[in-house]
């Protein structure tokens, strides 16, 4: 594994871990924080719920490219090595029982890793759906607001003329 591989790494990972704890802390503080009065405020709760779900996501996310980074891809490396050398003599290459065993857990390492990206861009999707359809209905309800007055206005010129 070359430096700039664990360099980088290093600073995926410490960008992930990073990230989601400070978006944790500051979803869980205006969690702890006053709940203001107003009818959107249920939806703002449940906003921040979510957030901090995909923060706590992030967070396992950036551990488990850790773990990864120190665990998986020197043998993974090895194994890739071996393929390759085997290719370059013209030999058959066949994984042993415990080469099986590891690509196997590798394989099912990253399609774990995959299902919480998927979960997290799922769960992100959805916030930003229901952010819009909050936009929408503030958008509907301060039309009808601005056509009230208006109606109003013309009411109350039609009784001065």
């Amino acid at each position: 594994m070359g430096a700039q591989q664990i360099i980088f790494g290093l600073l995926l990972t410490a960008g992930m871990v990073g990230t989601g704890l400070v978006a944790a802390f500051r979803q869980v503080a205006f969690l702890r924080g006053d709940c203001p009065s107003m009818p959107e405020a249920a939806f703002f709760r449940a906003q921040a719920f979510r957030r901090l779900f995909c923060s706590l996501l992030l967070v396992a996310m950036g551990v488990l490219l850790g773990v990864a980074l120190a665990y998986l891809e020197e043998p993974a490396q090895t194994i890739v090595d071996e393929r390759d050398a085997a290719d370059t003599a013209g030999r058959e290459f066949h994984l042993s029982d415990p080469q099986e065993r590891f690509a196997s857990l590798y394989g099912m390492f990253w399609v774990g890793f995959l299902i919480l990206l998927f979960v997290l861009l799922v769960v992100l999707a959805w916030d930003m759906w229901l952010l819009r359809r909050l936009h929408l209905a503030s958008l509907r309800e301060r039309n009808r607001h601005n056509r009230q007055i208006i109606e109003n206005a013309i009411v109350t010129r039609r009784d001065q003329s």
